[in-house]
């Protein structure tokens, strides 16, 4: 299992993820005006469901010219889940982060904001 996250999750524990978009050859920043990314969590991604209605968290952001897009998932149950990541520039849509699974492990903690 790939894990893209630097660190062990666990349950209950929001995620941030935040991207930075670059030129690949000047390392400029790649500006996100005009565009849409988007991310999807699903616990099966196999379901047949056309519209994400199963997603347990999806969000899309527009994009701007600083070419970062941040996101926090809400804390998840114990479990494997599925994530991808996708940049929507009219009319076409393109792969950030194809399908990955990753895994929160149970936390020990159950009290909250003491």
């Amino acid at each position: 299992m790939l894990n893209i996250f630097p660190q062990t999750l666990c349950s209950g524990d929001t995620i941030p993820i935040k991207l930075s978009f670059t030129n690949a050859s000047t390392g400029a920043v790649y500006s996100l005006a005009g565009s849409t990314v988007g991310v999807t969590v699903k616990a099966d991604p196999l379901a047949a469901d056309t519209s994400d209605s199963d997603a347990l968290y999806q969000q899309d952001t527009p994009g701007d010219a600083t070419g970062i897009v941040s996101f926090v998932i809400p804390g998840l149950a114990a479990g494997i889940y599925w994530l991808d990541i996708k940049l929507w520039t009219s009319p076409n849509r393109t792969t950030v982060i194809p399908s990955v699974q990753f895994k929160l492990i149970q936390s020990v903690t159950a009290r909250v904001n003491p």
